[in-house]
């Protein structure tokens, strides 16, 4: 399946010490480049030991 959308989410749960993420699409260097400070940003907001969830159901590494 080819698309044209693209998503990039990061996201803490604090009370449930995790950090949900979503990929969807074909990034740019620029997106990529974004999502490191967000994940560190938002990896920040937690304790030692959460839990990551990464959903990349859609994401397209290679844009074909």
């Amino acid at each position: 399946m080819k698309t044209d959308e693209k998503e990039v989410s990061v996201r803490a749960d604090v009370e449930k010490n995790r950090l949900y993420t979503t990929l969807k699409g074909v990034l740019t260097e620029k997106d990529i480049a974004a999502l490191h400070d967000d994940l560190r940003r938002e990896a920040g907001k937690l304790k030692p030991g959460y839990i990551a969830i990464s959903d990349v159901r859609e994401y397209n590494p290679s844009g074909e």
